[in-house]
């Protein structure tokens, strides 16, 4: 059970999605822990532009966080993410993206504010995806990728941090890839 739906998606410098893939259980990933394999998932394939080798896949998990995984696949099928930057990295911490370039869009889902998903116990660890927040219910289009399992000590502890994805593990290296020395916080 496959389908294929055209989709783009890209960061400026950074990212591009250009497909998405439901799959079933014959498309069962291998375990990583905490990542279990599961009866369905997303793939998403994403480009960082201005790097060599820059192509990787985004396994979304909806079971994880059912509301966080609907919102980004809805905003990927709107193109929200089309030529948008990273706008914060910092070593050994996250990348954050998640204000489109398109004015429109960014008014159309600024106030569509998205109900925290409850906790299954997946915790936030490098290669993970979740939403980025400021308190309950908070969650719009801001995403992180986490950038190691220890960096920040509550990260994922918030109930608006609840991963819904992660970066497949055979693309993990993509992430070193990241310039992440902007000054933004002092790196760990």
């Amino acid at each position: 059970m496959r389908f294929h739906r055209k989709l783009t998606w890209s960061f400026w410098l950074f990212l591009f999605c250009s497909s998405v893939y439901i799959c079933g259980v014959e498309g069962r990933l291998e375990e990583r822990d905490p990542i279990v394999t599961t009866e369905e998932y997303v793939e998403v394939f994403c480009e960082l532009k201005n790097q060599e080798d820059g192509e990787f896949k985004i396994i979304i998990v909806p079971e994880w966080a059912p509301k966080g995984a609907e919102r980004f696949l809805s905003l990927v099928e709107d193109g929200f993410f089309d030529g948008t930057a990273l706008f914060r990295a910092v070593e050994n911490f996250l990348v954050q993206f998640g204000i489109s370039k398109n004015a429109d869009l960014n008014s159309k889902w600024a106030g569509s504010r998205l109900l925290d998903d409850p906790k299954v116990g997946v915790r936030i660890q490098r290669g993970t995806l979740a939403f980025a927040g400021g308190g309950k219910n908070s969650r719009t289009t801001q995403l992180f990728i986490a950038f190691t399992n220890t960096g920040w000590p509550r990260l994922g502890r918030e109930p608006w941090e609840t991963p819904f994805g992660y970066v497949h593990p055979d693309d993990i290296g993509i992430l070193d890839k990241i310039f992440t020395m902007y000054g933004d916080m002092p790196p760990w």
